[in-house]
């Protein structure tokens, strides 16, 4: 069972624990997500099924979109509801303040991510450190802000809303610590909602309690890499490929770098990369030689099925 599921993760369980379940429910060993959200922010979580998940590399998930809400007064030690309170007392930022902060961050900035994040510093997770009393020291990460704005802010309260648009590697926890200090005071998420990656949407996602461990919810390989050229291999173009040999394609293939290869039945043959000769390659002279026949590729990823072949 291979594919690719859009889930909806609720908050509370983690993503380790909505893997897990996908695992048991479709009865499958091998499944992994494409990018951890926090037990505390709910939204889209892409888990990939089976041999598919030699294809997270090549899965277009940028841009990320979040909604998420900033507590202005207090900041926590995680950034969001769970943690402790380690400052209080600040103001509250009036109405025009709020609104126009977004401004300030232009397209981007060099962002400090969380303590308590799955940074690893020497090899270990930086929230492992944090929890354990040490001093974490992160290196700042530059970071885009593609949209980013202030759609509601309830002055009472001291809770405002935003949408943004961002590079991969955006932590939202930070940007709501960031941004209350671009207001001189603190502040934390009271909430956090992955929208989309790329050209998914959570609109297009499934609830975890609405899985029902049949395939009639998975998304075929060729649905998820529409944003590459795609091949069809002839029996002996499939022979090379299943033994890492190099291949001949059509020359209208000439101007791309990667590929993604099919058998005739439409099933998932293999990811192929463009093969260029090298001083140093010892085949240097077959791919040359072949390179008059038309632009050459070499499988990176090779898929079998049930069968092994």
């Amino acid at each position: 069972m291979d594919g690719f599921l859009l889930i909806d993760k609720p908050q509370g369980p983690s993503s380790f624990t909505a893997v897990a379940h996908v695992r048991r429910l479709y009865k499958i060993r091998k499944a992994g997500h494409t990018g951890t959200l926090d037990p505390l922010a709910s939204g889209l979580l892409i888990v990939a099924l089976g041999q598919s998940t030699r294809l997270i590399p090549y899965l277009s998930l940028e841009p990320k979109r979040y909604i998420f809400r900033v507590r202005f007064g207090t900041q926590t030690d995680t950034l969001d509801s769970e943690g402790k309170i380690v400052y209080s007392g600040g103001h509250l930022p009036g109405y025009t303040s709020v609104m126009q902060v977004c401004a300030v961050f232009g397209d981007g900035y060099e962002q400090y991510p969380p303590e308590y994040s799955a940074v690893r510093i020497d090899g270990v997770r930086a929230y492992e450190l944090a929890r354990s009393g040490k001093q974490v020291r992160i290196a700042p990460r530059r970071i885009h802000l593609h949209e980013f704005r202030c759609v509601n802010y309830d002055v009472c309260s001291g809770s405002a809303e935003f949408t943004v648009t961002c590079s991969g590697g955006t932590y939202v926890r930070s940007l709501a610590r960031d941004i209350a200090r671009e207001l001189g005071t603190f502040g934390f998420a009271s909430m956090i909602r992955r929208t989309g990656a790329g050209a998914f949407s959570v609109e297009q996602a499934k609830n975890l309690d609405d899985l029902d461990g049949t395939d009639a919810s998975i998304l075929k390989a060729s649905d998820i890499l529409q944003h590459y050229q795609s091949v069809v291999l002839g029996k002996n173009q499939m022979e090379l490929v299943s033994r890492g040999r190099v291949v001949v394609l059509d020359t209208n293939l000439k101007t791309y770098e990667t590929v993604i290869a099919y058998k005739e039945n439409g099933v998932l043959a293999a990811v192929l990369v463009r093969k260029c000769p090298g001083p140093d390659d010892e085949h240097s002279s077959v791919v040359s030689e072949k390179m008059n026949s038309g632009p050459v590729f070499h499988p990176v990823r090779v898929f079998h099925d049930e069968t092994g072949n």
